[in-house]
């Protein structure tokens, strides 16, 4: 799942090969928790990627910013996980 900030930067930045490959990327719910809720889904568990992408050393530039900034003002933090919020999540039907 990604959030629509995270869609519109990965857009800005890679629309070029989507477009190449006739394959947009268009899906994502602003609050997708609620979106498979009504659908009769709910998660299970969720795996955030930018956590996952600092605990094996893989995490891109920006994200490193936006997680030192998040750690010395944790108000802003807990406002930019829920803009920036991906990951993978596990659902099950209800």
């Amino acid at each position: 799942m990604i959030s629509p900030k995270v869609l519109e930067f990965i857009n800005r930045k890679w629309e070029h090969h989507f477009k190449a490959a006739n394959a947009p990327m268009a899906f994502a719910p602003a609050d997708w928790r609620k979106f498979y809720r009504d659908r009769g889904w709910e998660a299970v568990q969720f795996e955030d990627m930018a956590k996952n992408a600092w605990k094996m050393n893989r995490e891109p530039g920006m994200m490193r910013v936006f997680r030192i900034i998040g750690q010395t003002f944790p108000g802003w933090g807990k406002k930019q996980e829920k803009i920036w919020e991906s990951g993978v999540a596990l659902l099950r039907r209800i």
